[in-house]
């Protein structure tokens, strides 16, 4: 029942119901965004735990480096009929849309899967309905059932040598679980609470709570970053000692944070922004936004881009390596980059389309970034790849999947989602 109530709010958000939207993303609730003085107090008079800055010209990009992957160089350029590949699975004459071990492109093996006679490798289901992803770390994948039970699972063929971690309460309220992450510790998050387990088994307890209306969560380096709708960000360290809280960010959503640690970034709304309009934020499905890094050894947030985003919930656009930020627009729907450590940075199109309401559930490997492309409207969507440096050409991995594809997570040679029906699947990628 809990999961179910979790697929309510989502299909009702991409569906174009945006009073939700509309609510938690008001200028007229809350203070604008303000900077901050020097000594944490902000220029609107509030006191805050540490001061915003805003980011200034001249700093030097870092040096990226890789060999650009041209997507389209794998791809046959037109039938996937009569095709060669070299290698060892490789051979002339084979038909790509329906050789397992060539799925759709040369050397693209579907592992334990077949191939689905239109180049893409089937979807493996890895659990019964109702069961959603929550993310994987350390070799095991965490997920919990429509009971709120939350489960640590070897990733393997199936979810059968599952650790059980613990039950969210049945007191909780609204208790689907909204959101979660995984870093040294599993965290979930409840409409109003958050919960925690090692990962090596639970039992699952209160991290804190009460909290207003649910954002996301991101942990890394020993910390936890929150945004809470429809104002706030907070860093708390893994033992539950808050570092920091800002309570005028508002429209708080997206957070992401570097491999290392050093880093969160989060997206937050400057609702008094010039041009900022929000009947026609609600009727083209997008958000005036701004994208903020978060030093965290200095406690420091600094105001970096600004953006058009999706409003009304958290959607995971936002993602990070030791290097750049990855963020999919909502107006353009290009998937754009900018590098981690500059403080005036100029961002890159990494994926261009063009056509908006694009990309959902944007999660990347070490080389390449993952997303769903809308097909239909909001309720449709197919997985597909390219390079993080860009390049020509995407690579499609899944033919239509119904409703919001939310989380994802890449491990090993497979990306694991969750469909709208409650469903854990894996694909070869």
């Amino acid at each position: 029942m809990g999961s179910r109530r979790w697929l309510v709010v989502g299909i009702a958000v991409e569906a174009g119901l945006l009073t939700l939207a509309c609510g938690s993303f008001s200028g007229n609730d809350s203070p604008n965004v303000e900077d901050a003085a020097s000594d944490g107090t902000a220029t609107d008079g509030r006191a805050v735990d540490g001061a915003i800055t805003d980011a200034k010209s001249g700093d030097s990009a870092s040096t990226f480096s890789c060999t650009t992957f041209d997507a389209a160089s794998v791809q046959p350029p037109s039938s996937l009929k009569d095709q060669t590949c070299s290698g060892p699975l490789g051979g002339t004459g084979l038909d790509l849309a329906n050789d397992s071990k060539n799925c759709g492109w040369c050397a693209h093996d579907c592992l334990d899967s077949q191939c689905d006679g239109a180049g893409h490798c089937k979807a493996v289901a890895l659990s019964a309905p109702g069961t959603r992803l929550i993310g994987i770390a350390s070799g095991s994948l965490f997920y919990y059932n429509s009971l709120d039970d939350v489960y640590a699972a070897p990733l393997g063929a199936d979810l059968d040598a599952s650790t059980f971690l613990g039950t969210i309460p049945d007191a909780e309220v609204f208790r689907a679980i909204y959101h979660a992450t995984v870093a040294d510790r599993v965290y979930v998050r409840t409409f109003g609470q958050v919960y925690t387990a090692p990962l090596g088994g639970g039992p699952l307890t209160l991290f804190h709570g009460p909290m207003g209306a649910p954002g996301m969560l991101a942990a890394g380096g020993g910390h936890v970053f929150e945004t809470t709708q429809p104002n706030t960000f907070t860093d708390y360290k893994n033992d539950g000692t808050q570092v920091i809280s800002l309570p005028n960010v508002l429209g708080a959503t997206d957070v992401t944070v570097t491999p290392d640690g050093r880093n969160a970034f989060f997206v937050a709304r400057y609702a008094g922004d010039a041009g900022f309009d929000a009947a026609t934020d609600a009727s083209t499905y997008q958000s005036r936004a701004e994208i903020y890094r978060y030093d965290v050894a200095k406690s420091q947030p600094s105001h970096l881009l600004d953006a058009d985003w999706y409003g009304g919930m958290p959607t995971q656009l936002l993602v990070a390596d030791n290097q750049f930020v990855y963020f999919a627009e909502a107006v353009s729907g290009d998937i754009k980059r900018f590098p981690v450590d500059a403080t005036f940075p100029a961002t890159a199109t990494v994926v261009s389309k063009g056509n908006g309401r694009t990309v959902r559930t944007l999660t990347a490997d070490s080389e390449r970034l993952y997303w769903f492309q809308n097909t239909n409207a909001g309720i449709s969507f197919t997985l597909r790849s390219t390079s993080k440096c860009g390049g020509a050409g995407e690579l499609e991995y899944s033919s239509t999947s119904l409703y919001v594809p939310y989380p994802a997570a890449v491990a090993g040679a497979f990306i694991y989602l969750t469909t709208g029906d409650g469903d854990i699947l894996r694909i070869a990628k």
